[in-house]
């Protein structure tokens, strides 16, 4: 199921499907890590503040206008190495 990063719950994590927005806010995205294919995880979120995210095994702060923008199939499991 896709949903909004901004409307994850604290530790939750999921696989990045969409960022929206214009090439210029994609292109910052990517820059800290947070890319399309790539797994996200919410690590806090205040009620009108700022989300912190861990992506590309990396904590950063992002603001909530951001977080609206960041689609996330939060249904995405990992394969596990024995897995084929």
């Amino acid at each position: 199921m896709e949903k909004k990063l901004i409307d994850m719950e604290v530790n939750k994590s999921g696989k990045i499907t969409r960022l929206n927005g214009g090439r210029r806010f994609i292109k910052r995205l990517e820059s800290r890590g947070i890319r399309q294919g790539k797994k996200i995880k919410v690590i806090t979120k205040q009620p009108r503040g700022p989300f912190v995210v861990q992506a590309s095994g990396c904590q950063m702060t992002i603001g909530r206008g951001i977080a609206r923008k960041i689609l996330v199939d939060v249904d995405f499991k990992e394969k596990k190495e024995d897995e084929s």
